[in-house]
């Protein structure tokens, strides 16, 4: 059911949940209502109808909003709409779209909530850009991820929020809990997060033996050599990694911190899409060279993307690498 940028508001959200309710039996269940003016009451209204599914397993809800919306669901919204989710206890595959809605922390604990009770999840995906979502209302969504201990795949979007370094802590004990993950999407950039927060998150990361697919981004935050470093050491706990993003573009790392990184990527055999993003970062020459060493020894690589912003440190990688005629480049 697709009624995006429609500008429903409260109204159209109440009626469309009484549509709702008429079809109980649904198994799949697609809504898309972003940029629709839909508050509190609409979202609560929407989560009330969805409650009667009790077949449901899969679940695709997106209530963005645009930055300049003047309804958002708020706090109180997403407690309406999270605790009548939380009975949709057959849940297998569940992605939700709440950007730019004012949770705040008290908003990300309702979610935490409801989260706690689909314990049969086996696939989320949780979108919560610019949210004021802080350290606080971390832990109690990861103490929530703890009990979805089924999961296989994790989208967790929480671009442009105040989480920092003890955030992003918390959001790594909570996934020393999750051993059975095989694909693992984390958006944390614009979060204040330093070397601190990074190396907390990175004792999670050391917890995942499945873990195929990884992208990890962390575009402007304040990311220094020893916080890469130890990326690099919880990264080469993979050793089924075929799929790795890494977005560490505009932070603090330097030369001695793309080294850290590099000694996994020498002793990586299994992956076979990589895609570095280090601009912004004041990497020279010489580091390159440990750079393209390091990809020499990635004997499975079939496409590859680098994101220096100096152009000349892309073509002295090159020099460095002797892969298979399959090898893509992207820069």
């Amino acid at each position: 059911m697709l009624k995006s940028d429609n500008q429903i508001g409260k109204d159209g959200a109440s009626i469309l949940a009484c549509s709702l309710a008429n079809y109980t039996s649904l198994s799949n269940l697609v809504l898309s209502l972003e940029k629709n003016q839909i508050d509190a009451q609409g979202a609560s209204n929407i989560g009330s109808a969805i409650a009667n599914y009790i077949n449901l397993s899969s679940l695709t809800l997106d209530l963005s909003c645009s930055s300049l919306s003047v309804q958002k669901i708020g706090a109180e919204g997403s407690y309406g709409l999270i605790s009548a989710l939380s009975k949709c206890t057959n849940l297998q595959k569940l992605t939700l779209f709440l950007d730019n809605n004012e949770l705040g922390s008290q908003g990300s604990i309702g979610v935490g909530l409801a989260l706690s009770k689909c314990i049969n999840l086996s696939f989320l995906g949780l979108y919560l850009c610019n949210n004021q979502i802080d350290g606080q209302g971390i832990q109690e969504l990861g103490s929530a991820l703890v009990k979805c201990s089924n999961l296989s795949s994790l989208h967790l979007n929480l671009f442009g929020n105040q989480i920092r370094d003890q955030g992003a802590s918390n959001l790594g004990s909570a996934l020393v809990n999750l051993v059975n993950l095989q694909t693992l999407i984390l958006e944390l950039s614009l979060n204040e997060i330093s070397n601190a927060g990074a190396s907390g998150l990175c004792q999670g990361l050391i917890s995942s033996p499945m873990l195929l697919n990884l992208d990890l981004y962390f575009y402007q935050n304040k990311v220094d050599a020893l916080g890469v470093s130890n990326l690099g050491s919880a990264l080469s706990k993979y050793k089924k990694l075929t799929n790795l993003k890494i977005d560490l573009n505009d932070n603090k790392f330097g030369n001695d911190g793309e080294s850290g990184l590099c000694s996994f990527l020498a002793n990586s055999t299994s992956i076979q899409n990589l895609k570095l993003e280090f601009s912004g970062n004041l990497i020279k020459q010489k580091a390159t060279q440990v750079l393209g060493s390091a990809l020499t020894s990635c004997i499975d690589l079939t496409n590859l993307t680098l994101s220096l912003r100096q152009q000349g440190c892309i073509r002295f990688i090159f020099l460095f690498i002797k892969l298979s005629q399959n090898l893509k480049f992207g820069t």
